[in-house]
C-alpha cells in the first residue's frame, strides 16, 4: 500500500512540473494554423480490391518500360505478377484472362529486367565478375519464366550471349 501512494504522489508531481501547453497536447488545425505551424490534409483513400490494385500496377509497369524506366519498371511489373497469382479465378474473374494478365506482368518483368542488367554491363568493360553477376541476376529470373517456355527461351538466348562475352 505505501508503495502504490509513493508511486501515485511521484507520478503526480511529475505532471504537475509539466507545462500547461505540454499537458494538453490536443490542439485544433485551426490552432496550429494560427500558431504558425503547418497543416498537411490528409486524404484517405479507399482499398482498392486485391485485382483492381494487380491491374493497375500491371499498367503502371507496362507504362514505366515504355517509358524508358527499366529499374522502375522491373519492380513493379513483379509486383503485379505476385499479386496476380495469389488471385483466384471467379465469375467477374475469368481464367484465361487471368492466366493472360499474368503471363503479361511476367513477360514485362523479364524485359525489364534484361534491360537492366544489360544497360548495367554495357556502361563499363565487363569483367568475368560483372559478367558472372550478371548471369545470376537473369538465373533469378527462371523463377518467374518456369511456367512459360518462350520466356524460358529468351532468358537462355540472353544467358548464352552473355557467355560469348
Amino acid at each position: 500500500m505505501r508503495r502504490i501512494t509513493l508511486i501515485a504522489c511521484l507520478l503526480f508531481s511529475l505532471t504537475a512540473r509539466l507545462p500547461a501547453d505540454e499537458k494538453d497536447q490536443t490542439t485544433s488545425t485551426q490552432e496550429s494554423e494560427e500558431k504558425g505551424i503547418p497543416v498537411t490534409p490528409v486524404t484517405v483513400f479507399p482499398e482498392k480490391p486485391p485485382y483492381e490494385q494487380a491491374k493497375d500496377e500491371l499498367i503502371q509497369a507496362l507504362d514505366l518500360l515504355n517509358h524508358d524506366r527499366p529499374i522502375a519498371a522491373c519492380d513493379m511489373a513483379l509486383e503485379a505478377y505476385d499479386d496476380l497469382r495469389t488471385i483466384r479465378p471467379s465469375q467477374e474473374i475469368p481464367r484465361s484472362k487471368l492466366k493472360a494478365e499474368i503471363y503479361q506482368a511476367a513477360s514485362a518483368y523479364l524485359q525489364a529486367c534484361s534491360i537492366t542488367i544489360r544497360g548495367r554491363l554495357s556502361k563499363t568493360t565487363p569483367s568475368p565478375e560483372a559478367i558472372q553477376d550478371a548471369q545470376d541476376r537473369l538465373e533469378d529470373l527462371r523463377e518467374v519464366a518456369r511456367d512459360y517456355r518462350d520466356l524460358n527461351k529468351k532468358l537462355d538466348d540472353a544467358l548464352s550471349s552473355l557467355n560469348k562475352k
